[in-house]
């Protein structure tokens, strides 16, 4: 062999092999790794059904959950209300909650925010409860809450800290989208609970369930 060619020889056997694809990111954290917390009246009918109230005045259920939610999330459940479309009141997702109260209301987020069904016949429809119990959306298109049929809700929520982008879809159609000033005070990177809850007017009323909830980050926290 010719010096030449071992002089090739010897460069090819020296370069070092192509680095290998780099591996895809990990799945987002799941939040769901245990049943939620039953409070007040709330039981689970399955493993997947939570009736949150019965038809009965002045009563509240919620199902919950801790951990951290971080600044950007999906989550989905069906609710339903009834019988009566003039009845009351409501359901509501919660995020962000740093305690939970002794009296649960759909108009009070504390802190953090609150997505809701409200089947009340003066405000029925769907609205957005901000930190410091602001109601900042409110869209009434379904005068029909109430009747006792399953529903969809699907929330997607993002924060760059600064702004927090919030869409709100109830079986595929959109009933809220809003761009809201984030509270400074909003704990993205701590544990805060979340979870669902209902309740039951004091003249009028409605029992109240939810199933198959689920809510996952859709990207982990710094």
């Amino acid at each position: 062999m010719s010096s030449v060619e071992d002089w090739a020889q010897g460069v090819v056997s020296r370069r070092s092999p192509p680095p290998p694809p780099p591996s895809p990111p990990p799945p987002p954290s799941p939040l769901l790794t245990t049943s939620g917390t039953l409070y007040k009246n709330a039981t689970y009918i399955d493993e997947n059904t939570v009736q949150l109230t019965v038809n009965a005045p002045d009563i509240q259920g919620l199902v919950y959950w801790e951990g951290i939610l971080g600044y950007s999330w999906e989550a989905s459940f069906e609710f339903k209300a009834g019988p009566n479309t003039n009845g009351a009141d409501a359901v509501w997702f919660f995020a962000y909650r740093e305690q939970i109260e002794d009296t649960p209301l759909e108009q009070t987020a504390q802190t953090g925010y609150n997505f809701v069904a409200d089947e009340y016949d003066i405000t029925n429809g769907y609205q957005l409860y901000a930190p410091t119990n602001n109601r900042i959306a409110e869209f009434l298109v379904d005068p029909s809450l109430g009747d006792d049929t399953w529903r969809t809700m699907e929330i997607s929520f993002t924060s760059d800290g600064t702004t927090d982008t919030i869409v709100m879809k109830v079986d595929g159609s959109q009933v809220i989208a809003t761009s809201h000033v984030a509270n400074p005070a909003l704990k993205y990177l701590q544990p805060t609970y979340y979870g669902l809850g209902g309740r039951a007017g004091l003249g009028g009323t409605n029992y109240h369930y939810v199933r198959n909830f689920d809510i996952s980050r859709t990207s982990d926290p710094a």
